[in-house]
């Protein structure tokens, strides 16, 4: 963010901080924070006049608060491209090790072994000659199959696919949709790739998966939370590829 923008053209208007931290308490979010602007905080920033939040939709500031004390909410446009471009990275990063290859060759080695290529999601999964199947609760059989999928329940994608990636917003319905018994229904070789929100699934139902093998291994651009701590056990596993939420 500091080198995308000629920052100092706001000298002597106005002063920026980049904040990367994550605080929980709400006195310290009152001091400075990113996350959620629900009314108890909004109503405590005295000062606050203007609110602008990256991507065109944010369901974690509370509008009507904003609209009672004259704040003023502006949004960005979305780089529509980036998360579908970022999931199919990781899944080609995941299915050819590429990432383990990599540091194998610095590290003096050679040819340590590819992953499962798995099956070769549903136009780019047909570029990949992928069998394409999905499941979502809007989804018909004929909307499916116009964009090259099969439609199915979500438990036969889960113990059918060899790459499961998921691209839904996060609600009631959608919080803690794969959980220990889901990753349970997954083949001992399959992929699972999020570059929705963390909590879609359940973090340590993920990592108990992984550090025992039930699943071959995750991708995750997405965390419970962000930034992903410095000492976070996922960061010790080395059948998962992490990114910082760039998707």
């Amino acid at each position: 963010m500091r080198s995308i923008v000629d920052w100092p053209a706001l000298d002597g208007v106005a002063r920026v901080d980049f904040l990367r931290d994550n605080l929980g308490e709400l006195d310290a979010v009152a001091e400075r924070e990113r996350t959620p602007f629900l009314r108890a905080l909004i109503e405590r920033l005295a000062r606050l006049q203007l609110l602008v939040a990256t991507g065109p939709v944010n369901w974690s500031i509370d509008l009507a608060c904003a609209a009672e004390r004259g704040i003023t909410v502006c949004c960005t446009d979305a780089l529509y491209d980036a998360t579908p471009e970022l999931a199919w990275g990781l899944i080609l990063a995941l299915t050819r090790r590429i990432a383990w290859d990599h540091r194998a060759v610095r590290a003096g080695q050679w040819q340590t072994g590819l992953g499962n290529v798995g099956a070769r999601v549903a136009e780019f999964g047909r570029v990949f000659g992928m069998t394409t199947i999905a499941r979502s609760r809007n989804l018909t059989p004929e909307s499916a199959m116009a964009k090259g999928a099969t439609c199915v329940t979500l438990d036969e994608l889960l113990r059918q696919a060899d790459v499961i990636t998921i691209h839904v917003v996060l609600g009631a319905a959608s919080r803690g949709l794969i959980r220990r018994r889901e990753l349970g229904l997954m083949r001992p070789g399959a992929f699972l790739v999020n570059t929705s929100r963390g909590p879609i699934v359940d973090a340590d139902a993920l990592f108990d998966a992984l550090e025992g093998g039930r699943i071959a291994g995750a991708a995750l651009d997405v965390f419970d939370v962000e930034p992903l701590p410095a000492d976070h056990r996922l960061r010790r596993l080395d059948n998962v590829a992490l990114t910082p939420h760039v998707g």
